[in-house]
């Protein structure tokens, strides 16, 4: 993550590896779901529901055996501090404000 462009005009960018699977996650995903990695689902283990898909939707420039799955439900979240049991079944409305 950084600072790209000229001093007459400057953007905050991240790119490589975890942006571009992101972002390869996010278009093979069909509405109104949510796909992750399994390094995301160990990170947020005890805090959401998730189903694994295997190896069945394969990303491009990643190999054999990347495990997706399905983000299910949001069982705790610490920035709000409460379980959120309504946020289920891929419907998420999180209101973030900008400050």
């Amino acid at each position: 993550m950084g600072n790209i462009g000229s001093p007459q005009r400057m953007d905050y960018t991240a790119i490589g590896d975890t942006v571009d699977t992101s972002a390869r996650l996010e278009a093979n995903a069909p509405g109104g779901t949510i796909y992750i990695s399994r390094a995301v689902a160990d990170t947020l283990e005890g805090r959401i529901r998730a189903t694994s898909l295997g190896d069945t939707v394969k990303l491009k420039g990643k190999k054999e055996g990347f495990e997706i799955l399905t983000m299910d439900e949001i069982l705790h979240c610490p920035a709000v501090g409460l379980p959120l049991p309504a946020m289920r079944g891929g419907h998420f409305l999180l209101k973030v404000s900008p400050y």
